[in-house]
């Protein structure tokens, strides 16, 4: 029992390294927006900045599995339809 709690809490904690947080994505954006040649202070570098977190934000919404030609595994629409 006790070495099932721990290899759910190491597993737990495993999992919570996998997200980033907050202050060090705006770091990294920050960083990367410098190595592009923006300056810190300027509109060019909120836009570089704004970029970034908008382009985190639509890989992390687009989806998993997206059929091409309406083929998906199932067949022709993907769900069964053939």
């Amino acid at each position: 029992m006790t070495a099932r709690l721990l290899l759910i809490a190491a597993g737990l904690l495993a999992l919570g390294g996998c997200a980033a947080a907050p202050k060090e994505l705006a770091a990294a954006d920050s960083a990367k927006c410098r190595e592009y040649g923006m300056r810190p202070g300027t509109d060019a570098f909120a836009n570089c900045r704004m970029t970034l977190d908008v382009e985190r934000r639509r890989a992390r919404d687009r989806p998993i599995y997206v059929p091409i030609d309406g083929y998906g595994p199932l067949g022709p629409g993907g769900y069964g339809r053939f």
